[in-house]
């Protein structure tokens, strides 16, 4: 699973994309389809909506980096590398937002 932030305005969100390739070649031509997911700003646990649990995945992942077993990808919803206060604040201000 790979994660990119998006700059949209003056917010950035997270694009979490999880490619899938399906390939087949046609004569000289070749096809691929890829899957891409795309969640909220603070859904953390991919379940389509800002809640007390995406909180708890930050808290299990919190002060983890990528070299430590706790490292959570999805909580480190800035890209900063580091889980920290600043995924919490994101999640605080996108509470109760659904899709």
């Amino acid at each position: 699973m790979e994660h990119h932030g998006l700059l949209i305005g003056t917010l950035r969100h997270k694009l979490a994309c999880d490619f899938v390739a399906l390939g087949y070649r046609h004569g000289r031509q070749q096809f691929e389809f890829h899957s891409v997911f795309v969640t909220i700003s603070g859904d953390v646990n991919c379940d389509h909506k800002v809640d007390v649990y995406d909180l708890w995945e930050i808290g299990k992942a919190y002060a983890s980096d990528e070299t430590k077993p706790e490292w959570n990808p999805n909580a480190d919803i800035n890209n900063g590398r580091i889980v920290n206060n600043v995924a919490i604040a994101i999640v605080n201000r996108s509470l109760g937002q659904k899709w």
